[in-house]
């Protein structure tokens, strides 16, 4: 399996590689499948971006919502975020 820190050298190589040029015209799905692309900033952004989305709307519904209720969309919001995250790392570990 070969390993790509991007797409663009992923495109790079195969402009260069003759035979990894052949097995994409022979068997692309075999090929594409054998590739590993190992982008990690993607998944941290996204991680540090729903982290900061659920620290927000907790912070803030402690803030505004004392005495009363807490709205079902803030919490929807904060959950769906929570999952994203999960899902992010437990994919990409």
């Amino acid at each position: 399996m070969k390993k790509f820190k991007s797409l663009q050298d992923f495109t790079d190589e195969l402009a260069k590689d003759d035979a990894l040029k052949a097995d994409m015209m022979s068997d692309p799905e075999r090929t594409l499948n054998s590739v590993k692309i190992e982008d990690k900033w993607v998944y941290r952004m996204a991680i540090w971006f729903l982290g900061i989305v659920v620290i927000i709307i907790v912070m803030g519904t402690l803030i505004v919502y004392v005495d009363d209720q807490v709205p079902e969309f803030l919490i929807a919001l904060a959950s769906t975020a929570m999952g994203a995250i999960a899902g992010l790392i437990s994919q990409n570990s």
